[in-house]
């Protein structure tokens, strides 16, 4: 019998193929010319996992039965559709039928389903690739012994050069020593540093001279309280509790000689010796290993101290006119007398096989260590957040140890540096606090008297004032003076 249009759909894999044109009931298909892949090779195609879309009409056309309803997709089944029951149940095509199974003869008789790539496994490829790719190239270029040591001074660099907003251009600091020993040497003098206290602010006023207003206590009662001002090779002072006079001081003398500069000369200082040694770390020797310190890998990166490279510092430096400038303004010395100084350290230099050594995490170059070190000197730093830890040895012994804690913000810095040295037994802690500041108590110089012209007086009215202040009075009981002896002191 003829088979039916729903054996056909019946017999096609329920891989949801397009299905077009297809014929509605009782409606029979004219037979056309066979075109396309037969009804074989569409059942034999979908067992590969492609789906493909299927047009009936390029089928051979099979004569199917009027009036007969399409019925529901049977599960796949390749029958033989020459060979019926009575009850039109599908039977096999005996051995000595003429009639062969439908087959693909164009597909292979091993043919197996095509396996396709996960996308998952193409993604976690490239990124393997892509981390060890990234982890060489971070290896290999940014983890160099160079690259560590330029990144250090490009960090200290941005801590030291940091300023505060122009509109504030004084500073407040803050100073308070604290000693500790079981030296009785030292005892009586630590008691004394002990209670004293500073407070200063200073900076260079619109005239770009150099103001300071400070007040210094001892045992949290005024010592001193005075106001100063540089004009160029003259200091002007007043001791605001001691006396009511301006005393003016000449600077410019044989004996004592003070240069005209301002604090911009400290910072060009500061800022050429930077460039200087970041240029230099170019040309310089380095080292690099991998070691195991404290159960952790890390990158140990040597650079040797040698003549060489202090020779190009001190030639880089040589070079910066802005450096000798601004060092002559400090030092009182010309620009030739400096740089034949610079000549004359790098003649004298003397190798003592000295090494810097830096210990970094492997990925983020997070500092672990550094060490100094020479025939005859050692230092080591450690760092633990914002605080270092740090020992000084001499011929391998301990001369100083402690810690330097430092924070740096935009507008104030905190300081606190801490020394144990224990041959002496003892302990020395320093604290220091700055701000910025828009602002200062001014000194006015008008009347202002050399200090060796004073009138009787006036000298009258400065021993009056230190006898009658308790801060002075404290302090000579601690030093176990007399007043008699502060009297002959100021005579």
């Amino acid at each position: 019998s003829n088979q039916t249009l729903a054996s056909v759909v019946g017999s096609i894999p329920s891989a949801s193929p397009s299905i077009t044109n297809v014929p509605t009931p009782n409606e029979t298909v004219a037979p056309v010319p066979s075109q396309g892949p037969t009804l074989a090779s569409v059942v034999a195609n979908n067992i590969l996992p492609v789906e493909p879309s299927i047009n009936l009409n390029s089928e051979p056309v099979v004569p199917v039965e009027t009036n007969v309803p399409l019925q529901e997709p049977a599960v796949p089944t390749v029958t033989d559709t020459n060979h019926q029951s009575p009850d039109n149940t599908p039977v096999t095509p005996t051995p000595n039928d003429n009639t062969a199974p439908v087959v693909d003869n164009n597909a292979s008789p091993e043919a197996k389903p095509k396996k396709k790539i996960s996308p998952i496994v193409i993604i976690a490829l490239a990124l393997i690739v892509l981390v060890i790719g990234g982890g060489l190239l971070y290896y290999f270029v940014l983890s160099t012994p160079k690259k560590i040591f330029t990144t250090a001074v490009d960090n200290l660099s941005k801590q030291l050069m940091t300023s505060a907003p122009s509109n504030l251009k004084y500073t407040t600091v803050d100073m308070g020593v604290n000693v500790t020993t079981k030296n009785e040497n030292y005892e009586q003098y630590s008691a004394i540093i002990n209670k004293l206290k500073l407070n200063a602010t200073y900076g260079n006023n619109d005239n770009n001279k150099f103001v300071l207003s400070g007040l210094i206590t001892y045992s949290d009662q005024e010592l001193l309280n005075l106001n100063l001002l540089i004009d160029e090779n003259t200091a002007y002072l007043k001791a605001n509790n001691l006396l009511s006079k301006v005393i003016k001081i000449d600077l410019n003398t044989e004996e004592d000689y003070h240069p005209d500069f301002d604090l911009s000369d400290y910072e060009q200082v500061k800022k050429s010796a930077l460039n200087a040694l970041k240029t230099s770390l170019d040309k310089a020797e380095y080292q690099k290993e991998l070691i195991s310190f404290d159960g952790s890998r890390v990158a140990k990166s040597t650079l040797k101290i040698d003549k060489y490279l202090i020779e190009n510092i001190y030639n880089e430096l040589s070079n910066d006119s802005a450096f000798l400038n601004s060092s002559s303004k400090i030092t009182g010395k010309t620009s030739t007398e400096i740089a034949e100084e610079i000549s004359q350290a790098i003649n004298e230099y003397k190798n003592n096989n000295e090494k810097l050594i830096i210990y970094t995490t492997l990925l983020k170059n997070e500092l672990v260590k550094l060490e100094y070190s020479s025939d005859n000197e050692e230092l080591t730093i450690t760092p633990n957040g914002n605080t270092y830890n740090y020992e000084i040895k001499e011929n391998k012994k301990t001369s100083y140890k402690g810690y330097i804690k430092y924070n740096r913000f935009s507008t104030n810095t905190n300081l606190t540096l801490s020394v144990e040295i224990p041959d002496e037994s003892t302990n020395i802690s320093l604290n220091m606090n700055t701000l910025a500041v828009a602002s200062l108590d001014e000194l006015d110089p008008t009347g202002a008297v050399e200090f060796g012209k004073l009138s009787e007086t006036d000298s009258n009215e400065l021993i009056g004032n230190l006898f009658r202040n308790k801060a002075v009075q404290s302090l000579l009981d601690d030093l176990k003076l007399q007043d008699t002896d502060i009297a002959a002191l100021i005579a």
